[in-house]
């Protein structure tokens, strides 16, 4: 799929999607899930209004910030990027990048994000956390069914462009940590977290009144803290090493449950 394919697409809010300004800043919400946006991802949100599509809003941009030439182009894959960060979230942008984004942006990392109301395949249990009920989970869409835009599902592909892993995230009301529910499938290797991590990071997207080619070609990256309970030596054996961060005493039958943080080292 090419690039201008997905700057045709024309992004919509979701219902019940509102900014809303306060003493901090401007946030992106739907109903109690939020995303802070600076001055310029804020004009990006503006311009979205199910009528324009994504190469109008960045060329909208271009012409207020009176940018010309190699710039455009420039300011086009961060405005494409900006927009793309936000639908992956499930919650705020729908319209032609429901059909368009997952083929985009898989071709992009080899990592496709599954929207929650989406179905998909059936996969055997790999992983599941120790503090859920696993008669009650036997695929991703168990997880969607249950936690809606709170879960966040990725999958993983062969060179077959066939479904060999896919991983369930739960948000936590902690910006940027992520509680890892279960993998169904192949258990990644380290590269492929790696990727995972890089794939879900945020991307802070920066105009600044007089832009330069190095404002335009930095982008700065969050880290993504991935939580993980634990028991014996379940996630010892089958994830990437992890950073011990507490223990909550006696609360499974089988005794101790650790909190963990994973943490990938290449």
């Amino acid at each position: 799929m090419k690039k201008r394919e997905m700057l045709g697409a024309v992004p919509r809010m979701r219902y019940a999607v509102r900014v809303r300004h306060t003493q901090t800043g401007s946030v992106l919400t739907a109903n109690s899930y939020y995303i802070r946006l600076n001055e310029d991802a804020l004009a990006i949100v503006n311009l979205i209004d199910g009528g324009r599509c994504i190469e109008d809003i960045a060329n909208e941009i271009c012409t207020n910030k009176k940018l010309s030439g190699s710039d455009r182009s420039i300011v086009a894959d961060k405005v494409l990027n900006t927009i793309l960060k936000i639908w992956k979230t499930g919650l705020f942008l729908e319209g032609d990048l429901d059909d368009l984004a997952p083929r985009f942006l898989y071709q992009r990392n080899n990592i496709m994000y599954i929207p929650y109301y989406a179905k998909t395949a059936s996969l055997r249990c790999s992983y599941l956390s120790p503090i859920v009920d696993g008669s009650i989970v036997q695929t991703v869409n168990d997880i969607s069914d249950n936690f809606g835009s709170s879960s966040v599902v990725l999958e993983l592909q062969d060179n077959q462009q066939e479904c060999m892993t896919q991983i369930a995230f739960v948000r936590t009301i902690v910006e940027d940590a992520y509680f890892l529910y279960s993998i169904f499938g192949a258990i990644p290797n380290l590269q492929q977290w790696q990727g995972i991590r890089d794939y879900m990071s945020v991307l802070e997207l920066v105009f600044k009144s007089e832009t330069t080619q190095e404002d335009l070609k930095s982008d700065g990256m969050r880290d993504l803290n991935y939580l993980i309970y634990s028991v014996s030596e379940t996630d010892r054996c089958l994830l990437p090493p992890t950073l011990l961060k507490g223990v909550i005493p006696n609360e499974l039958m089988e005794g101790d449950m650790e909190i963990r943080e994973l943490q990938i080292d290449l």
